[in-house]
């Protein structure tokens, strides 16, 4: 397993070839901005997934079954007709 450090690297490297695709050269602020986003966008998706992970584990997420998506959906769509 990588070590926190290489997987930094990597990533830092992952950025720089592609900023350097997009724009044809290699800033090195811009990598730094972008690891450092990329990294608090990484925890803030994985955090919603634990929460709505722990959520529906706890019986707390509204869960329906496809026939009542559907029912649903068929009522939302005659309320807009009949408006």
């Amino acid at each position: 397993m990588a070590s926190t450090e290489q997987k930094e690297k990597l990533l830092q490297a992952t950025i720089a070839v592609a900023l350097h695709d997009e724009l044809g050269r290699v800033p090195q602020a811009e990598i730094h901005q972008v690891c450092f986003l990329s990294r608090v966008m990484y925890k803030a998706i994985l955090g919603l997934h634990d929460k709505r992970k722990a959520q529906k584990k706890n019986g707390q997420l509204a869960i329906f079954s496809r026939q009542e998506k559907q029912h649903v959906y068929a009522h939302r769509l005659c309320q807009g007709l009949n408006q």
